[in-house]
């Protein structure tokens, strides 16, 4: 909470969740640029020198039977504490140029979950719709 790259200065119980959005969303992007930048990030940030995170998909319906969710009211759901990802994740969608990176760190429990999609998209809201389209066609 209190480090620098707590851009948007969010409080301390922020912390204790893992916050979901609708995966047609850009803001985890958005929060993964914030935190490697420190601040909150500019247009040029989000086109030119975007650079996507890897995103995690969730079934909503099985997702909402989870033992620690809470329902708040502004977001559509988050989980206190943690989340076991091969319990409930549905598909994780890694940027294709983060492959080489990321692979030897996947158990073999979740490999067939993944989805790696190449980011030749001119910005934020471009590249949120390929991987959207992407999870619809899974």
């Amino acid at each position: 909470m209190s480090e620098s790259r707590n851009a948007a200065n969010d409080p301390a119980d922020y912390f204790e969740y893992i916050m979901f959005s609708w995966g047609n969303c850009q803001a985890g992007d958005r929060l993964v640029m914030e935190r490697a930048l420190g601040r909150f990030p500019d247009d040029e940030d989000l086109s030119v020198n975007f650079n996507p995170g890897i995103r995690f998909f969730f079934r909503y319906d099985e997702l909402a039977k989870h033992p620690k969710r809470i329902f708040d009211g502004v977001l559509p759901m988050k989980v206190k504490d943690e989340i076991i990802l091969s319990d409930w994740v549905f598909k994780i969608v890694v940027p294709s140029d983060e492959k080489s990176k990321v692979e030897c760190y996947i158990p073999d429990d979740l490999k067939e979950r993944i989805i790696y999609v190449e980011n030749d998209c001119a910005d934020i809201w471009e590249w949120s719709e390929k991987v959207y389209r992407t999870i619809e066609m899974s």
